[in-house]
Formats: structure tokens, C-alpha cells, sequence
């Protein structure tokens, strides 16, 4: 069920543009529309610091239910969310579907009628079973195994562009989903 959910969250990324609002570089994340940030500004009209705060609080809530993820909040001001995501990409091998899962840190700021989210931060991507991992580049881990992979080259040139694509829309749909929740318990009156 979980599989077909993020499916399903992808396939909605892949077809709406505007929801693109990362991108994955050799150094981290950035702003997808403006190279030049490492956050994305959104606009909640009328709302105030607290209650964006406890819209987003309420979201990663609904939206982290393993243990494994933390959540920790500055009051009013910030929340920092240690998340996992699952299967954000994969390779065959011999027929066999490797995945992988990303570790990530995912920090959320707050003003009056704004909300901006700072590029997540990858801290692992891991294939099942934790032996294969995935980097950046071949320099941020220099003395690994050929079975793990380099999403770049050292010059930043593009190695696996399709895992690149995945991670991007796994982290895009996972922000989008956010935004949403906050938009729905924005319009809830229970």
C-alpha cells in the first residue's frame, strides 16, 4: 500500500511542474527556479507565525508515523524533522530490485504569513539491509567499494541521471504532501 501511495505521489510530481522544488546537485539540494537558494519561501496570506507552526507540526505528524523519524520544534519559530524515505530509488541487478531509502533532515522556518522550508539535507541513502550506499560524489567518499554508487562525477556532471530524477520527485512529492496537509487543516473547521 505504501508503495503504490508514493507511486502514485510521483506520478502526481512528474505531471505538475510547479511542484518541482528541489533540485538535486553534486552539492545538495537547491532552489529548482532559482539556483542562487538553498530554501523555498511559501506564501500563507493572513496566517499568522503560531498557526502556520501548528499546521506544519500537525502535517509531519500525520505524515511521520514511524518511530524512526524525529521531530523537533523550536516554539513558534522552527521545526527540524529527521525523516526517512522509502524506496526513493532503485537498481536491478540479476532481475533483482535493489532500493534504496534516504535519510534526510528537513528544516521548517516561520514569519507571519510565511513559511520557508531550507533545502533538505541528505544524511544517507542506503540500500535495504544498510551494505550498499549512495553519495553525492566519488570525493565524498573516496575510499568505498565499487558497489556503491556516485550520484556524480567530482566535476558535478550527472553519473545516474535516474536516480538523480527519483530522489528529486521523492523528496518533491514528500514536501508537496506537507503543503497540501497544511492547505486541507488551513480549510478544517471540526
Amino acid at each position: 500500500m505504501k508503495k503504490l501511495i508514493l507511486l502514485l505521489a510521483l506520478c502526481f510530481i512528474a505531471t505538475n511542474v510547479k511542484a518541482h522544488f528541489f533540485e538535486l546537485t553534486s552539492n545538495g539540494f537547491i532552489n529548482s527556479e532559482d539556483h542562487s537558494k538553498d530554501y523555498v519561501v511559501f506564501n500563507f496570506e493572513g496566517e499568522k507565525q503560531q498557526e502556520l507552526f501548528n499546521y506544519v507540526l500537525q502535517a509531519l505528524g500525520k505524515t511521520f508515523v514511524s518511530p524512526k523519524n524525529k521531530i523537533s520544534p523550536v516554539e513558534y519559530t522552527q521545526i527540524s524533522a529527521n525523516g526517512i524515505l522509502e524506496n526513493v530509488t532503485y537498481r536491478t541487478i540479476a532481475g533483482m530490485r535493489l532500493e534504496f531509502d534516504m535519510f534526510f533532515n528537513l528544516i521548517f522556518e516561520f514569519k507571519d504569513e510565511k513559511i520557508r522550508i531550507n533545502a533538505p539535507k541528505i544524511l544517507d541513502i542506503v540500500q535495504e539491509g544498510g551494505k550498499v550506499h549512495m553519495y553525492l560524489t566519488k570525493a565524498e567518499r573516496p575510499n568505498v567499494i565499487l558497489a556503491h554508487k556516485a550520484l556524480f562525477n567530482n566535476n558535478g556532471k550527472v553519473n545516474e541521471p535516474k536516480h538523480k530524477e527519483r530522489i528529486e520527485m521523492s523528496i518533491n512529492a514528500f514536501i508537496n504532501d506537507i503543503i497540501e496537509r497544511i492547505k486541507k487543516a488551513k480549510e478544517s473547521d471540526w
